[in-house]
């Protein structure tokens, strides 16, 4: 595999887990040092703070 499709096949693994709220795998798609960003957000997030927002976000959309 290119390292371009590599990378596709990364982030596609990344969503996918998050759709899935799979936050084990979403964490083993980035760096543990990772320092995030997001619109609304008091500043840079690192790994924890990251997954706790996708948490919060799908819960918000949860259809149960």
């Amino acid at each position: 595999m290119s390292t371009q499709t590599d990378n596709i096949a990364l982030v596609r693994r990344f969503n996918d887990a998050f759709d899935r709220a799979d936050w084990t795998t979403m964490k083993a798609c980035v760096s543990p040092d990772l320092a995030a960003y997001a619109t609304g957000a008091p500043g840079k997030m690192g790994l924890d703070a990251f997954v706790g927002m996708g948490q919060t976000f799908l819960d918000a959309f949860s259809q149960s």
